[in-house]
């Protein structure tokens, strides 16, 4: 991380779920929106 800091790098995803060392690094929530879009067998 600190390479990429130094890079110019601002922003890192540590994927989901809620460990807290992710919070000690300065994660911050964000919402995830997931739409599932189907079609019926006759169309």
């Amino acid at each position: 991380l600190r390479d990429r800091l130094q890079a110019g790098r601002q922003c890192f995803d540590f994927l989901r779920g809620d460990e807290p060392y992710k919070y000690e690094w300065g994660a911050v929530d964000q919402p995830i929106h997931r739409l599932l879009i189907t079609r019926t067998a006759d169309a």
